[in-house]
């Protein structure tokens, strides 16, 4: 049971930088020049992304198992779903979501940012280990 809090409570850290992001930088600044993908500059792009990036990369200090960081990835990908679905049903604007719609939908895309997240923290945890690994040798 301990082992499964950390990357629970990191996910929920995720979820909270989601919505911070979304509300105090993705909504005021973003959406206003949302005519084309392009006419938002790519520094506020990578401010929206800046709290979910710094949680992920939390993660990957903080959790040492393979199962830890299974858990981190799905539990972390059902929270941005789930608030991703919460704005979709109160007509919000929300950075991430790509698709917009019935429980379907919500699946698929769940599967995607766990996929997506599995990808980012297990590169980013390879090149932790090697980095670890010729700095100690």
């Amino acid at each position: 049971m301990r082992s499964i809090l950390r990357p629970v409570l990191l996910a929920l850290a995720l979820g909270i930088a989601f919505v911070l992001s979304e509300q105090f930088v993705y909504q005021p600044w973003v959406v206003p020049q949302l005519a084309t993908w392009q006419s938002v500059p790519m520094y506020v792009w990578c401010m929206v992304f800046t709290p979910e990036i710094a949680v992920c990369i939390g993660a990957i200090y903080w959790l040492r198992t393979a199962v830890s960081l299974a858990v981190f990835c799905i539990v972390g990908a059902l929270v941005i779903s789930s608030s991703q679905f919460a704005s979709d049903l109160l007509n919000q604007p929300a950075h991430h979501k790509a698709v917009e719609g019935e429980l379907l939908q919500f699946g698929f895309q769940f599967f995607v940012i766990a996929l997506l997240l599995a990808i980012v923290i297990g590169v980013c945890t390879v090149v932790r280990l090697g980095v670890t690994h010729v700095r100690a040798g």
